[in-house]
């Protein structure tokens, strides 16, 4: 799932600062915030560029990996136990409005570029390019 332009402004932190338990995170002390999004929590390594550019709100572009997990639950009146499959969502990547933006620049520059060297040169530009 990639979110773009405004969507990214919809992402809402919930929370910060949570110790990893186990593994080679935890042992190297790292944590991590919560966030949402259309109701759907994901977390982020503190450490990470996207803390900072949301923090801003200077997200362009955002990239996450979908999956599902079963979520079970019990129904009171009769004892079944009900089982859900529920979205997640696993960030992936982030592109900065500064990035975004100096991308488009570069894209025009090229583009102009391309114009300039495909397009023919009369007689009276030569001219007045070469008297210099």
């Amino acid at each position: 799932m990639k979110l773009q332009g405004l969507d990214c402004l919809e992402i809402v932190k919930i929370s910060n600062g949570h110790a990893y338990k186990s593994g080679k995170r935890a042992e190297d002390k790292k944590t991590y915030s919560r966030f949402r999004y259309n109701g759907t929590v994901f977390t982020v390594e503190d450490d990470n560029d996207f803390i900072e550019l949301h923090k801003k709100g200077a997200l362009s572009r955002v990239t996450f990996l979908e999956g599902t997990r079963k979520v079970e639950s019990v129904d009171e009146e009769t004892g079944e136990v009900e089982s859900t499959d529920v979205l997640t969502l696993t960030f992936d990547s982030a592109i900065s409005t500064e990035q975004e933006m100096s991308y488009r620049k570069h894209t025009v520059a090229l583009s102009a570029l391309d114009r300039i060297a495909t397009e023919p040169v009369s007689d009276e530009l030569l001219s007045s390019l070469l008297a210099g």
